[in-house]
């Protein structure tokens, strides 16, 4: 009896211990044993609900604990607590583990959760994460904070930089008009005026990108392009300045690289554009030179592994300030700062675009000895070539061993010798003397009329000039010419780019059989596309869309007067003879059909000669083509109107009225246009495509239109967007349907487009909510139709869809609503685009 007693003293000393450790926990602990009753609570329960009896608890079911917990915590909500009543029941029921967090009355965040053991029971945990959420809240808000700060920072610098950059770009461009003036020329206080703002505009065009790459708010966007071009183009806006400087710029891309890539075309010109301007600026040699150099290294099924370089024979660096120069705001020394000027931040923004590249800008030089810069990237091929290895090499008609190419240009002939180790053609470098003499029928001259030993050639021109001689020569021939150099527009001879060298230029030139005039060729071409004889009138009441054709057509030399009113176009055609029209289709009072039909009144009545009419549309339902057909439209343009479909529908009217000018062609359609009328199903597909050929497989049969009196369609180009494209419009899209364009007219037209949208938005907004669905349709028609021609094609997308919902009688207001919710989304991100980039000039 008494082993039995001392046994359980020993058991009970245990549980008590065991108890003690358990009141110890600064959790709170519950043990519910296989029938749900509650066998144990530890003190910290207590603590956490001190309105529970801890003599009431033990033994109790753990459903009817909760329910006493519940009654205070949430008193206030009797759903509330119904729903977790339920939700724990049927847990216990299910006998499955369970896990919660929740907020005590008391002001704890607690998390609750549980564990079985072997003899089914469950373990109860009450965990009290209040620091934690406290300290998790406290991290938010700061970050919340910080956030508010850098945007409020990049909005900051965003208003800066319109503010300081507007009345920046009216001093430049006051100051390069004056200097434009005889009288002011050699004015030295205005060239270094000039110097000064254009180096101010330097400064703050970096602190704003850097800004950017600060925010993380720099992405790469990538389109299809031809890197042999970009180079050329890159170097070519160096070409006055190098020439001033006496800078020889030289430009090698490999022949092993494919025709097409497919990358960030912006980002690699700022890159290459920020390395040839140090190159040049940081060049005091007595004969400075910078080397713009593309290889291909490698190359896969799918793409090119490319390294950029480029090379100068400037002042160097040494191994400190090459390590140096690519942190922000850092020069290489404080001497190369006085004497150079700039922000240190150019090189630091190089680096940043080559990380998101997956590459890294490096250097290698030596001191008085020049340096090369230089980046290692791998770009794909472009979608269409993904299925095949390279595409058709573009120089093959230089790879030619029967090939002699003579030039008397030096330094030229060390960059054509690159080229021609490389394709296989032959170089000769000769006297101006010698060339002049060539004796070779079968050549291919590259000429500099500027070399100095052409002093020494008075005896073999006689009495003619020098030009004269030339086009004399039996010879393939072109004249090396620079910017601004006008000497040799007074000749027939053709001419090429000497920096850089045009690889284009020179296989056109061997592939010529003209010998030597095609300058008249061109000045042929250039007759028939002058576009003068066509006087054009354009209806359109959308101001974005006006902002759009006025640049079209005054880029393609079209005159054209624009009214905003169809009626008042109506007026204007009565009062005035033209032989275009361009008419939107959905208009106030009018639409583009019914402005047809009193058009086509008009002429029978005063037996005019039918006039071409073009309706510009987004609508593409079979109504709209009906109404057209109805009123004898020629021809109609699916919207958004690209610039290539434009150009070559208005060359072959203006072809037709040089053809028909002596003649009353009683004929409202236009003879001779190519005819590829096909019943296709994408006849209304909106595809931006620059290739001409692509254009020209667009355009439909307008002699279907005489015979069957339904107008012609043309389904128009527009970029696409992809879903990986953040932002909301996409600025490239302008330039693709207005041409070249400056950044002030972008400016100025995003500015007009942002304030059009604002009034357009409320509008809208306004009409759905008094259910007018015939104005709702009318809005977002005409914001649908300004979103393509600024690349916002998902706002264009949001609209056509709630247009189509409230294009009937019948409106499905569920439907609706989600719609218009889609399409306030859009307008708002758009918005706020346009509000944050507000002064930025678009580039190209």
């Amino acid at each position: 009896m008494t082993g039995s007693n001392n046994k359980n003293t020993g058991v009970m000393h245990k549980y008590s211990y065991l108890l003690n450790a358990v009141n110890q926990l600064s959790e709170g602990m519950v043990i519910v044993n296989a029938h749900n009753r509650i066998e144990l609570c530890n003190q910290q329960i207590y603590k956490i609900f001190p309105y529970l009896d801890h003599q009431l608890l033990i033994g109790i079911k753990a459903f009817e604990l909760v329910s006493q917990i519940l009654a205070v915590e949430f008193k206030s909500d009797e759903r509330k607590i119904i729903a977790i009543k339920r939700w724990y029941k049927r847990k216990l029921k299910a006998n499955t583990l369970i896990n919660f967090s929740f907020t005590s009355q008391s002001g704890f965040t607690l998390e609750y959760r549980d564990r079985f053991t072997d003899d089914n029971e469950r373990i109860c945990l009450l965990l009290d994460e209040t620091n934690i959420t406290q300290l998790h809240d406290k991290l938010e808000k700061t970050w919340l904070k910080s956030v508010e700060v850098s945007a409020a920072k990049s909005q900051f610098m965003a208003a800066m930089g319109h503010e300081i950059r507007t009345p920046l770009n009216a001093i430049i461009g006051l100051l390069e008009l004056t200097l434009r003036d005889e009288r002011y020329q050699d004015n030295k206080h205005l060239q270094v005026a000039s110097r000064s703002a254009n180096h101010l505009l330097n400064l703050l065009n970096d602190v704003l990108d850097y800004t950017k790459f600060e925010a993380d708010k720099v992405n790469l966007s990538t389109v299809d392009v031809d890197l042999r071009l970009l180079c050329e183009d890159v170097l070519s806006t160096f070409a006055v300045q190098a020439q001033q400087r006496g800078v020889w710029l030289e430009l090698y891309v490999d022949p092993k690289l494919e025709k097409l890539l497919h990358y960030d075309d912006v980002r690699i010109t700022q890159i290459l554009h920020n390395l040839i301007s140090n190159a040049i600026k940081f060049n005091t040699s007595e004969t400075p030179s910078v080397l713009l150099k593309l290889e291909a290294l490698s190359s896969t099924a799918t793409s090119q592994t490319l390294k950029f370089s480029v090379c100068d024979n400037g002042i160097g660096l040494t191994a400190e300030q090459q390590h140096k120069i690519f942190q922000g705001f850092m020069q290489a020394d404080d001497e190369t700062f006085r004497k150079f000027g700039g922000t240190g931040l150019g090189l630091n923004i190089c680096q940043k675009i080559c990380h998101l590249m997956h590459s890294e800008l490096k250097v290698e030089s030596e001191v008085n000895h020049g340096a090369t810069f230089y980046f290692i990237v791998k770009i794909p091929f472009t979608n269409s070539q993904k299925t095949q290895v390279s595409q058709k090499n573009p120089l093959k008609g230089l790879s030619r061993a029967d090939l002699n190419i003579f030039t008397n240009h030096p330094k030229l002939s060390y960059t054509l010798q690159r080229y021609a180790d490389a394709i296989g053609f032959n170089l000769h470098y000769v006297s101006s003397y010698s060339l002049l003499e060539l004796n070779e029928p079968d050549a291919v001259i590259l000429f500099d009329p500027h070399q100095a030993d052409l002093k020494f050639c008075n005896s073999q021109l006689k009495d003619k000039n020098l030009f004269q001689h030339l086009l004399s020569m039996p010879q393939r021939k072109a004249l090396l010419i620079q910017d601004g150099d006008f000497s040799a527009n007074q000749t027939n001879i053709k001419q090429i780019s000497l920096m850089p060298l045009r690889l284009e230029q020179l296989l056109e030139l061997v592939k010529d059989t003209s010998n030597g005039n095609n300058k008249l060729d061109t000045k042929r071409q250039g007759d028939q596309n002058n576009l003068n004889r066509i006087n054009a009138l354009v209806v359109e009441d959308n101001a974005d869309n006006i902002f759009v054709l006025e640049h079209q057509l005054a880029s393609i030399g079209v005159q054209a007067t624009f009214c905003d009113d169809p009626e008042k176009a109506i007026i204007q055609f009565q009062q005035h003879n033209y032989n275009l029209i361009i008419s939107d289709y959905q208009m106030p009072h009018l639409t583009g059909a019914e402005l047809t039909q009193t058009i086509r009144y008009i002429e029978e009545t005063e037996f005019r000669i039918p006039t071409q009419v073009i309706v510009l549309t987004a609508d593409k339902s079979s109504e709209c083509q009906q109404a057209c057909s109805k009123a004898q439209v020629n021809q109609i343009f699916i919207k958004p109107l690209s610039l290539p479909v434009l150009q070559k529908y208005l060359c072959d009217l203006n072809l037709f009225l040089e053809e028909h000018q002596e003649q009353d062609d009683p004929l409202n359609n236009l003879d001779g246009l190519e005819h590829d009328f096909t019943d296709r199903d994408d006849i209304f597909i909106d595809t931006f495509n620059d290739d001409e050929e692509q254009v020209n497989e667009y355009l439909i049969d307008s002699q279907e239109s005489r015979v069957n009196k339904s107008p012609v369609i043309h389904p128009l180009n527009s970029q696409s967007t992809t879903q990986e494209q953040p932002a909301p419009m996409d600025i490239k899209v302008i330039y693709k349907f207005v041409g070249d364009i400056s950044d002030e007219e972008i400016d100025d037209f995003l500015t007009q487009f942002l304030g059009n949208l604002e009034q357009r938005h409320q509008a809208l907004q306004q009409a759905f909510m008094d259910h007018d669905f015939n104005s709702v349709h009318s809005s977002v028609h005409t914001i649908k139709s300004s979103a393509l021609y600024i690349g916002a094609q998902a706002l264009s997308d949001a609209c056509q869809k709630l247009e189509n919902n409230t294009g009937n009688n019948q409106v499905d207001l569920v439907e609706a609503h989600q719609l218009w919710q889609h399409v306030e989304r859009e307008i708002e991100r758009l918005l706020a685009y346009l509000v944050a980039r507000k002064g930025q000039y678009g580039k190209k």
